[in-house]
């Protein structure tokens, strides 16, 4: 198997990052959002600094928050204890592919507090590039 190793490092209490999206501060604008109208969906200063704060207390790294997301990083139990679900790592070529049982990739919210959780749209990991070494 030319990725032995991989598995014990999935295995591991290894580094894993995910990116949490804030909800608009003004709900009700549907639709893609571009250069064009992104200001219309921008999340709330306050929003930013409760939703961030949280993660910051549960011991998570926190990136600067760029548009409508910033992301955390954590060990794999501090994920695993703080949305209250085990993760399902897979390893490929070093990237981990899939969260969850059945290829989820987003946390289920119920876990976190409703002063969080009314901030967010999603906390989820993000899927592997479709270009690069092993892609067409």
């Amino acid at each position: 198997m030319p990725h032995e190793w991989l598995g014990r490092i999935m295995d591991d209490d290894i580094n894993l990052s995910a990116l949490v999206v804030l909800r608009p501060e003004r709900e009700g604008r549907g639709g893609a959002i571009d250069s064009q109208n992104l200001g219309e969906h921008l999340p709330s200063r306050k929003a930013i600094e409760e939703s961030t704060q949280y993660f910051r207390s549960q011991g998570f790294g926190i990136s600067d928050v760029v548009g409508i997301s910033f992301s955390i990083e954590g060990r794999r139990s501090l994920f695993e204890q703080l949305f209250d679900q085990k993760l399902n790592l897979r390893g490929d070529r070093d990237r981990v592919t899939s969260a969850r049982a059945g290829s989820e990739l987003e946390f289920d919210l119920r876990a976190l507090p409703d002063t969080v959780t009314r901030h967010l749209l999603a906390v989820t990991f993000t899927s592997p590039p479709d270009f690069g070494p092993g892609n067409p």
